[in-house]
């Protein structure tokens, strides 16, 4: 048995950036910053998302920088070659549920779901992937 699933809650570091794939799907990428104390010191650690399809609409829509999140997915790293030729890597976490605010009334967008907007209650009710 395997598992890859991320949990991570932290805010906005800029605002969302959206665009189409050659076949018209959005894809949204965006940077949270989650914060760590130890020893009375804050650190901070930065995570790279992205979301796709309606998922990507509505965080383009919903979020901008600061906003409060909890995101729900998976890890991935993949590769792309850049302007030089070179092989750059990348991980991120490709969300599949974004819950909006993290004060229980927040809403929460899910990648392929029929009602897109979920109340905080309703999504963490609903993980039959776990």
């Amino acid at each position: 048995m395997s598992l890859n699933m991320v949990v991570l809650q932290g805010n906005l570091c800029a605002d969302p950036e959206l665009r189409k794939t050659s076949k018209d799907m959005s894809v949204t990428n965006f940077r949270i910053a989650t914060n760590e104390y130890r020893g009375g010191e804050e650190k901070a650690e930065f995570h790279k998302v992205v979301c796709w399809d309606k998922t990507a609409d509505n965080v383009n829509s919903y979020c901008t920088k600061g906003k409060n999140v909890t995101v729900v997915g998976r890890l991935q790293t993949r590769s792309y070659d850049d302007n030089d030729g070179n092989t750059r890597y990348v991980t991120e976490v490709n969300a599949n549920r974004v819950i909006f605010g993290s004060n229980g009334s927040g809403s929460v967008i899910e990648h392929g779901s029929s009602a897109d907007v979920k109340t905080e209650e309703e999504a963490l009710i609903d993980f039959p992937d776990i």
